[in-house]
This record gives structure tokens, sequence and C-alpha cells, in this order.
């Protein structure tokens, strides 16, 4: 007899226990461009996101595959670049583990930074609900 396709898969998994790393990882403090101390959990997703939408990929061979590409949406139509721009993020943030679904985004020109493009949006993570705000890209 041949077992079924459900007890082959609890066959391979079973006794194995799924282990969530640790993401400790050395502070970075944006304001002050320095490094300093350390964070985990909620900080370290946080600062891996801003460090993921903010690098060009294919800019430096380190990051042919980690980034979120910008530079090609430069001119096109806004409707157009804020749909792309929204798609491209949350396609290079889902392959991170923590994270579980990127939602929620929303665009505005802000005043108070000239008329670059600002936006926030949301992540469910294993560590609960992150609320990114205020992401600045290109003016518009």
């Amino acid at each position: 007899m041949i077992p079924s396709q459900d007890k082959v898969g609890d066959l391979l998994t079973e006794g194995i226990e799924e282990e969530i790393l640790p993401s400790l990882t050395y502070k970075m403090n944006i304001e002050e461009e320095s490094i300093g101390g350390f964070v985990d959990d909620r900080e370290a997703l946080k600062q891996a996101i801003y460090k993921e939408i903010n690098t060009e990929p294919d800019v430096y061979p380190i990051y042919n595959y980690y980034g979120v590409k910008k530079e090609d949406l430069f001119g096109k139509p806004k409707p157009y670049a804020f749909v792309e721009i929204s798609r491209r993020i949350e396609e290079a943030l889902i392959l991170d583990d923590r994270i579980l679904k990127v939602y929620g985004f929303f665009y505005h020109k802000d005043r108070s930074t000239g008329s670059k493009l600002v936006f926030s949006f949301k992540v469910d993570s294993i560590f609960g609900e992150l609320e990114i705000k205020k992401v600045e890209f290109w003016s518009i």
C-alpha cells in the first residue's frame, strides 16, 4: 500500500520543530548617520524594512538581489509609479520570513519636505503589526 500524500508530508516533518532565529543586529541611528548598540525583534525588523526600501539594487555587486528598484520610475505617470512602487515594495519585503503581509499604502505630497513623494504602509509580522510612516522618495 502506498501512503497518501498527506501522511508522507507528516512523516517528513514529524519531530521537527520550526525555530525562529534571533534577529539581533547593530542599531542604525539614521539621523546621526552612526551605528551603535544593538536591536532585536520588532526594532530590528523596522530597520530591515528601512534598509530594504532605501537600497537600489544592481548599483553595487553586493546588492544584486536586495532592495527596491526605483530609478526606472522617474518621469513615469504618477498613478503608474505609485502602483508599481507599492508592488515592488511588497514583493521585496514579503521575502523576509518575519513578514506576513504588506498592505495599506497611502501616498501624499509633503509640503514640509518640498515636493517629495511621502507614503506610509502597514506590515503584519511575527512581532505584530508595524506602521511604516513617512517614507520619502523622489520629487513629484
